[in-house]
């Protein structure tokens, strides 16, 4: 009578993949959303800097934040990269 135990064996098994499965969907999600909004708010950022709202230091600081409080790579192109060093 080996088989019943198998049987359960496999079903934990599917049970816990499963829950781990949506687990990493769920922080995948997560991840994509603060991309998106750590995005808007580099928009932002550069928006207020070339309407003279805020000036160059402030700029490069809250710039650096972001850029450190995000945990995944934002994907920016090199423009955005070079960005705040870029001589003016």
């Amino acid at each position: 009578m080996w088989w019943p135990l198998l049987l359960m064996c496999v079903l934990a098994l599917g049970v816990l993949m499963l829950g781990w499965r949506l687990r990493k969907s769920r922080q995948r999600d997560r991840r994509a959303i603060n991309i998106q909004i750590a995005q808007q708010q580099l928009a932002d950022l550069q928006r207020q800097r070339e309407q003279g709202t805020l000036d160059e230091a402030a700029y490069q600081q809250a710039y650096t934040e972001l850029l450190l409080s995000t945990d995944d790579d934002l994907n920016l192109s090199l423009i955005h990269i070079s960005e705040p060093t870029r001589p003016y």
